[in-house]
């Protein structure tokens, strides 16, 4: 039972290592975007849905 217990702790641990690591990726993604590239796109779904 303490086996099985190590093993779910570190799967558990792995899928967190994963998450973190692919999240610290998306966030420097989107530091290096390039703002205004993003809003063209923007201003097109504000002006067709109203918002």
């Amino acid at each position: 039972m303490t086996l099985a217990m190590w093993g779910i702790v570190a799967g558990m641990a792995l899928m967190f290592a994963t998450s973190l690591y692919r999240y610290s990726q998306r966030a420097a993604g989107l530091q290096s975007a390039n703002p205004s590239a993003i809003r063209p796109a923007e201003e097109g779904r504000r002006d067709r849905y109203g918002l």
